[in-house]
C-alpha cells in the first residue's frame, strides 16, 4: 500500500465486516470451487492483528511466530471480522505456498508455479484506514473491492465516487489484460537487455500446472533483479531499461533544469501526535530543480556513477535556522536508476545532503526513500518517469507538461498520460499504462498520486461496515 496510514488500534471493539465471494461464471468457467481456492492473512510486522470467522473462529497469521503456514479454504471460511490488521491478503488456487514470504518473482524456477494474488488493507477502526488492489509486483487474478453499509455502496469520502476498487475497466477482461501484458514483455532493441525472456509465468519449462489452468502471473518490471552493475540477473528483465529516455534528456538539457519538484508536504505523525515543527518529518513547501552532473557518454554499469541526477533544492520547514540551513540536494546514479528497483520501483537510492535540525553543519548520507520529505519527492521524481511527464512536450492548457511543477503533473487525467505525454518513443512505464487503461489496482508504486486514480477503497468505520470482495473471472488461455 503506497498510501501510509496510522495503524494505532483504536479501543472497544469495532469490526469490518470481510466478505470474500467467488461468482458462479467464474467457477464453471475455470472449474474452480471454493475448496480450490485458498485465502491467508500476512501481516506487516510489527502490527496488531485480530481476525475471526463470521462463527467466532480464531483466525491465525499466514506466517506465525512458530513458523506455521495457516491457509483456510474458501469452502469452510468466506466471512470474517476484522479488528486489527495491517497486511496482505492472499488468495491461492490450488496449490498453496509456505513461509515465510510469498514465492519470488522469478519465471525461470518450476518452484514458483503457484497461482495466486493479494489485496492490501489497513484496518484498525481509523478514519484513514483503507484497502486497495496492487498489481505492482504482478497481475495473476483479477480482485473486486466494494465498501459497503448496510449492503449498499457506498462513496469514498475524498472523491465521492463509488468507494470501490475494479478488477476491470473500460470492457477488459482477463484474457485481454493478459495479452496486452504478454505483447509487451516480448522484448525488441534497441530499449531492452539481451537475453531477455517474455516475463510470463510459466516460463520456459515442463512441470505439472495448478488445477485447471497453465497461466500463473505476469511479472511486473521493478520484480526483476539487478543488473547495473556488471551482468545482468537471472532472469533478464524484458522491460525497457529507460536509459534512452535518460540519454534523449540530457541530449536536449545538458546541465540545465529538465524537471522542476515543488509542491506540499503533508508532514507525518508520530504515535499520534502532530508532525514536528522542522526537519524531515515537517509539514512543509518544497522547491528543487532537477539536472544532470557528470559524463552521460560513461557506461550506464560503471560503479563510480559517472552519469548523476542531482535534485537540488529548500524546504521551508527543513530547518529552524532558516536560510542556507533549509536547503539540500541528493544525488542519483544512473545504475541505481536503471536498476528494477529504481524507476521502475520508485526506491532508488540517492546520497542525500542536508543540514539536521538545528546544525549549521551539513550531514551527507547514501540512503533509500523513507516517509520523510525527501522520500516524498523522490516519489514525485521517479513517479514523472513512469508516467511520461518529464520531458514532455505535449501541452496541457497551453504549457508543456515537462515545464510544470511537479505537482500538476499529477491533476492530468491517468488516460491522457504515459504514451499520451511521449508520443514518439518508449519513455514512459509501459506495464503501467497496460493495466491504467484495464483495472483500477495500484500499477506503479505511486498511482496514488494521480488525482483520479481511484486506487483506495475507504474502510472508515463511519462510513463502512463491510469489504466486499469480489474474485473476478481469472480465465486466460495460453
Amino acid at each position: 500500500m503506497s498510501e501510509l496510514v496510522n495503524a494505532t488500534p483504536q479501543k472497544g471493539s469495532t469490526y469490518l465486516k470481510l466478505n470474500i465471494l467467488v461468482p458462479i461464471p467464474l467457477l464453471q468457467e475455470s472449474k474452480n470451487s471454493p475448496e480450490d481456492i485458498s485465502i491467508g492473512f500476512m501481516t506487516s510486522a510489527g502490527a496488531s492483528f485480530k481476525i475471526t470467522s463470521d462463527d467466532g473462529t480464531i483466525i491465525k497469521e499466514l506466517f506465525d511466530a512458530s513458523g506455521v503456514t495457516n491457509w483456510y479454504k474458501l469452502s469452510s471460511f468466506s466471512k470474517f471480522k476484522v479488528f486489527n490488521f495491517s497486511g496482505r491478503v492472499y488468495f491461492c488456487y490450488d496449490k498453496t505456498f509456505s513461509g515465510p514470504n510469498e514465492p519470488a518473482q522469478n519465471i525461470t524456477q518450476q518452484s514458483f508455479y503457484y497461482r495466486y494474488d493479494k489485496f492490501e488493507m489497513t484496518f484498525n477502526g481509523n478514519p484513514a484506514d483503507s484497502a486497495d488492489t496492487t498489481s505492482i509486483d504482478y497481475w495473476s487474478i483479477p480482485i473486486t473491492l466494494n465498501g459497503l453499509k448496510g449492503g449498499k455502496q457506498t462513496k469514498h469520502p475524498k472523491s465521492h465516487k463509488k468507494n470501490s476498487v475494479n478488477a476491470f475497466i473500460n470492457g477488459a477482461t482477463a484474457q485481454k489484460i493478459y495479452e496486452k501484458l504478454n505483447a509487451i514483455t516480448s522484448p525488441t532493441p534497441p530499449f531492452h537487455i539481451s537475453g531477455a525472456i517474455p516475463a510470463l509465468v510459466p516460463g520456459p519449462y515442463n512441470v505439472t500446472p495448478p488445477k485447471h489452468t497453465r497461466f500463473c502471473r505476469v511479472i511486473g518490471p521493478s520484480s526483476f533483479p539487478t543488473f547495473c552493475p556488471g551482468n545482468p540477473g537471472i532472469p533478464v528483465m524484458p522491460y525497457n531499461i529507460m536509459l534512452n529516455y535518460l540519454e534523449s534528456l540530457y541530449k536536449i538539457f545538458k546541465n540545465k533544469e529538465f524537471a522542476r519538484l515543488k509542491g506540499n508536504f503533508a508532514g507525518v505523525c508520530i504515535n499520534n501526535d502532530p508532525p514536528p515543527p522542522y526537519g524531515p518529518l515537517a509539514a512543509q513547501i518544497y522547491d528543487a530543480s532537477v539536472t544532470f552532473l557528470n559524463d552521460p557518454s560513461a557506461s550506464y554499469h560503471n560503479q563510480n556513477g559517472k552519469f548523476v541526477m542531482e535534485v537540488s533544492g529548500k524546504g521551508n520547514k527543513l530547518n529552524s535556522r532558516g536560510g542556507a540551513e533549509d536547503t539540500f540536494s541528493m544525488q542519483f546514479k544512473i545504475d541505481d536508476l536503471l536498476n528494477p528497483s529504481g524507476i521502475y520501483g520508485a526506491s532508488a537510492a540517492f546520497t542525500l545532503k542536508y543540514f539536521r535540525e538545528g546544525s549549521s553543519k551539513a550531514t551527507i548520507i547514501t540512503e533509500s526513500p523513507q516517509n520523510d520529505l525527501f522520500g516524498w519527492i523522490t516519489g514525485d521524481l521517479l513517479g514523472g518517469f513512469n508516467i511520461g511527464a518529464i520531458g514532455s512536450t505535449v501541452k496541457v492548457d497551453n504549457k508543456e507538461v515537462g515545464t510544470l511543477p511537479s505537482s500538476e503533473w499529477y491533476n492530468i487525467p491517468q488516460s491522457n498520460m504515459f504514451s499520451n505525454l511521449q508520443p514518439n518513443n518508449p519513455f514512459y512505464n509501459q506495464y503501467a499504462e497496460v493495466l491504467s487503461k484495464t483495472t483500477e489496482a495500484y500499477n506503479f508504486p505511486y498511482t496514488d498520486r494521480i488525482k483520479d486514480s481511484g486506487v483506495l477503497v475507504s474502510l472508515n468505520p463511519s462510513l463502512v461496515e463491510e469489504l466486499e470482495v469480489i474474485l473476478e473471472d481469472s480465465t486466460v488461455h495460453l
